[in-house]
């Protein structure tokens, strides 16, 4: 009996120890896992270097000059008091890469030259990416992929549902979040009561579930963030979207792919899924190492102060209902004195991207705070053999990145980029791009709205339309030599952006896509991509 009473003390005893000491790594700033709240810039930073507190002493008095006086409400006024604040006492830019990626990821290898993309990157000794396995360790043939829709009160539901009906299977997953604000009271046309546009789009998008059928999983989170584009809260908004994907009762994927209304396939899912379990464990993202040129082009050093309080149109002679289109203001402050991180490399590119599970995992077990047993016992060793000891360090490298992009220009196109080519993650990013073809050139700029809410105009690409779709319908047709290797091997966009349903011509855009999604599929019926599973 002593025997066995004493083995329970020493069993509780070494528990004690096992949870102070967890305790005592988690971090006490972070992105709570149940709230979503972020206490990351709380975190104090006693180290800020003696040459650069006169230089962000200078930017946070000149923050406060310049806009202070333009902030209405007094939340903003005290959010610019807060933002200069940070950079006076607390910035912090020292986040060392992780050794992997010092090993095997140097920066000359990703970036050779200014112009180069890192997906193109070819690294010292690269390997082929781990398989997809089941459990019994054998390749799968087909991957489980998770869509995640970041939705607002405008969009439009005809182009929607029909990226929906492409895009549903049983076997994957869909996950919808929705911009907080505005969103304005309207009646139900079905019923005649009061209801608001983000309840009546919930219930188109479940009417159309409800008609294809069961899937997998389907969630639509009714988000607390008041997304303001050019600032930090969509990338916020995502950061929510995928800890929800990651939650326990979750069923398990593979890879996640963020869309908006205006994308739509050219791949049909089928051939999406096989083409991601024959490329194994790899992340696809557009990404350009930060140099001046790219730096500048995105005002990278510059500040950026989101105030969801304030009105999106400062101007006093618009009409009021105009408010009901959109809320907050981004301001933003030219510079270029922001300090750049030291330890690891600033990358950027698109917002778009095609993450894999274990990548995304990692981040937001860096990121999160709240519940110490989920959200930390994932910092295990990782599959490329990468040390706990060094993952849990890199991992206040994420978090120091993710507050050092809190006041950057839309950080949702440099976050995901920095975190990887900086980690040990690093040898996954290079798969060939972010799967989307965009028209950057020669679109059509009528489906684009008006931007408001922010000082900053950022540059949109155009939408499609049947007059301009000679050469890009070539491109996305198969080639005539499609079943040789080469073409299994080559870089596939799947998706495209932008498309509208604005007119005719929009539409016919929409049907060539169609037509050369079908072509591809026709190509996996002859053996394209073709798997014994």
């Amino acid at each position: 009996m002593l025997a066995w009473c004493l083995h329970v003390l020493a069993l509780m005893a070494s528990t004690w120890i096992a949870s102070t000491t967890l305790a005592a790594s988690t971090p006490k700033f972070g992105i709570h896992k149940l709230t979503g709240a972020n206490t990351l810039l709380s975190e104090p930073n006693p180290a800020i270097e003696p040459a650069l507190a006169p230089v962000l002493e200078a930017e946070a008095r000149r923050l406060l000059e310049r806009t202070l006086p333009r902030a209405k409400t007094a939340e903003c006024r005290e959010k610019i008091k807060e933002t200069a604040a940070h950079i006076r006492e607390r910035f912090d830019r020292h986040f060392p890469r992780h050794p992997f990626a010092e090993l095997h990821c140097p920066i000359a290898s990703l970036a050779p030259t200014e112009s180069y993309s890192q997906s193109e990157s070819m690294l010292p000794n690269e390997k082929l990416p781990p398989a997809l396995l089941n459990r019994s360790g054998a390749k799968r043939c087909r991957a489980t992929i998770a869509f995640m829709f970041q939705l607002h009160q405008r969009t439009n539901v005809t182009l929607l549902s029909r990226l929906l009906q492409k895009v549903l299977r049983p076997h994957h997953l869909y996950h919808f979040s929705f911009d907080a604000w505005p969103n304005p009271h309207v009646i139900d046309p079905d019923t005649g009561e009061q209801t608001t546009r983000v309840d009546l789009l919930t219930k188109r998008i479940r009417a159309i579930f409800a008609r294809h059928g069961p899937v997998k999983h389907l969630e639509i989170r009714r988000s607390n963030v008041d997304v303001l584009y050019t600032g930090q809260s969509l990338l916020h908004s995502h950061i929510l979207a995928l800890r929800d994907l990651l939650k326990p009762h979750i069923p398990p994927w593979d890879f996640v792919i963020n869309l908006s209304a205006s994308d739509y396939p050219i791949k049909s899912v089928e051939f999406t899924e096989r083409l991601l379990a024959a490329r194994g464990v790899q992340s696809w993202m557009e990404s350009f190492l930060q140099v001046p040129v790219y730096a500048n082009g995105r005002q990278l050093y510059g500040w950026f102060i989101e105030c969801p309080s304030e009105q999106c149109c400062p101007s006093q002679d618009l009409d009021e209902s105009i408010h009901d289109e959109c809320s907050g203001y981004v301001f933003h402050e030219a510079s270029s004195l922001k300090p750049s991180m030291i330890g690891s490399a600033e990358f950027g590119g698109s917002a778009f991207w095609t993450l894999h599970h274990d990548f995304v995992r990692y981040v937001w077990t860096c990121l999160s705070v709240g519940d110490s047993t989920w959200a930390r016992n994932t910092t295990v060793k990782g599959p490329l053999g990468a040390d706990k000891k060094e993952d849990e360090a890199y991992c206040a490298s994420v978090r120091g990145m993710y507050k050092w992009y809190s006041s950057a220009f839309s950080p949702e196109e440099t976050f995901f980029q920095t975190v990887l080519f900086n980690s040990q993650f690093c040898s996954t990013g290079n798969a060939g791009g972010n799967q989307r073809w965009v028209l950057w050139r020669d679109g059509d700029e009528r489906c684009n709205e008006e931007q408001r809410g922010s000082d900053y105009k950022a540059t949109r690409p155009g939408c499609f339309t049947a007059r301009k779709m000679d050469w890009i319908a070539q491109a996305w047709f198969p080639p005539s030599d499609c079943a040789t290797k080469t073409c299994a091997e080559r870089y596939h966009q799947v998706f495209a952006r932008k498309f509208s349903s604005k007119g005719p011509e929009h539409l016919e855009a929409l049907d060539i896509a169609d037509r050369a999604a079908a072509a591809w599929d026709d190509q996996l019926i002859a053996g394209l991509l073709a798997c014994p599973g």
